[in-house]
């Protein structure tokens, strides 16, 4: 199997590295406008001159230059070159949200007109073991019918400030609002356990914490240069303190070089130097979501940026039982209804703890090879046509906000699809 990756930021890198030590092929091309970037990936992976490109659209406009392209740039160049993608026939893994309008996201799934070839979403957490061995026992019916679904999103307090007040995702404007660029995963989720359509969605958001009105007295716009002490969102200690040879995400996306100077500099000129309550940001800091799905379950999805660490939290009731876990932790408890007075069994399942997305990154590469291989894009969970019903759902949801109203959800997609039915590209 061969791969092209396009976009060698944080994501890009960590999946061309998980290619290599899964051996599920080789990363023979890549495209990228930082030269370090490029740089560190043709190392490693041997690349040849002729597969390395400053951008997607030059790799794009070659003949076929591997069998599979895998796209983690920026948001907003996902459509364009995504559309590319499909129309030269490759296998295609791209990163989330596949898009940031309801007709880009509608039309990519619509042009792949050859179902023979792979077109998957990055929505890793549904290759996770935690939710996998949740939806196991969802299946299983042995507890009934689903009644409610209860999803918490906590990002956790730093990386919030990291990504969505200084970072690439803090304006709704380049990006698009928080609930499709974050919690896209979670409306996936809702959507998969359900199993079913949506009838309405209702949704209310706000930006409360990181705004000029909640800055301490005599702070500055720039942390470098403020004298607020024990400030929990202080940029000089959350990107200064690692070493050169111990930098790791989130420090290692401020700057190309990790010496503490070029960090020192870029907080000093950049976003990342900014306080976070005199940024630019636009994007909600909490975010609530209740859906109604057409077979009678009823979900509701938290969104929060306060927390520790980042993790999510979920509750399932059922008739006959009730799932609750913690991703972060790797446990989850199940509680079974005994048909007797007050009684009731309970069973916990212990997992390991494998970071925010719980392991689900290696696992979503390895899917997307052995779907290609095999040839069996059924046994792909994240097919374009899966994924593009959570992807309406945020649109929904930023809508609701929007109105300050429910929204029917068949309505809304009728009001921006130019009347093509997109709600059968689901199924």
């Amino acid at each position: 199997m061969r791969y092209l990756i396009i976009g060698l930021g944080n994501r890009g890198s960590r999946y061309a590295n998980e290619i290599k030590r899964g051996r599920l092929g080789k990363v023979v091309a890549i495209a990228d406008p930082v030269k370090e970037k490029r740089e560190k990936i043709v190392k490693q992976h041997k690349i040849k001159n002729k597969g390395i490109f400053k951008n997607g659209e030059d790799a794009l406009k070659e003949d076929k230059l591997a069998d599979a392209v895998i796209i983690a740039t920026p948001d907003n160049t996902h459509y364009d070159l995504a559309m590319k993608t499909i129309r030269k026939r490759y296998h295609l893994l791209l990163e989330k949200p596949m898009a940031t309008t309801v007709k880009q996201c509608s039309g990519l799934v619509a042009t792949q007109e050859v179902p023979a070839e792979v077109f998957s979403i990055c929505y890793v957490l549904r290759y996770a073991p935690f939710f996998q061995r949740i939806k196991k026992i969802l299946d299983s019916g042995k507890l009934g019918k689903i009644q409610n679904i209860d999803l918490l999103e906590e990002v956790g307090s730093w990386h919030f400030a990291h990504s969505y007040v200084r970072g690439n995702w803090r304006r709704k404007i380049n990006t698009g609002p928080v609930i499709l660029t974050k919690s896209c995963h979670d409306m996936d989720l809702l959507s998969w356990m359900a199993d079913s359509e949506v009838d309405t969605i209702e949704s209310r958001g706000s930006l409360d914490n990181f705004k000029e009105s909640n800055a301490p007295k005599k702070s500055t716009t720039k942390c470098i240069t403020c004298k607020v002490r024990n400030c929990p969102y202080d940029a000089t200690k959350l990107y200064l303190e690692d070493k050169k040879d111990e930098v790791e995400w989130p420090t290692s996306v401020i700057s190309e070089d990790y010496s503490k100077k070029a960090r020192k500099k870029t907080l000093e000129k950049g976003q990342y130097g900014k306080c976070v309550w005199k940024s630019d940001n636009t994007v909600n800091d909490n975010q609530d979501v209740i859906v109604e799905f057409s077979n009678g379950i009823h979900a509701n999805f938290r969104l929060r940026y306060g927390s520790g660490e980042p993790n999510r939290k979920i509750e399932i009731y059922c008739e006959k039982g009730k799932i609750e876990g913690s991703l972060i932790d790797g446990e989850i408890q199940v509680t079974e209804y005994i048909p007797s007075f007050r009684k009731k069994k309970k069973k916990k399942i212990r997992l390991k703890k494998l970071g925010a997305h719980g392991g689900g990154d290696k696992r979503v590469i390895k899917n997307f090879y052995h779907a290609i291989k095999n040839n069996d894009p059924k046994k792909n969970l994240t097919k374009a046509r899966v994924s593009l019903q959570s992807h309406l759902m945020a649109f929904a949801a930023a809508k609701s906000v929007e109105e300050n109203k429910k929204i029917d959800f068949k309505k809304f997609m009728n009001r921006f699809s130019n009347n093509m039915d997109i709600l059968s590209y689901c199924k």
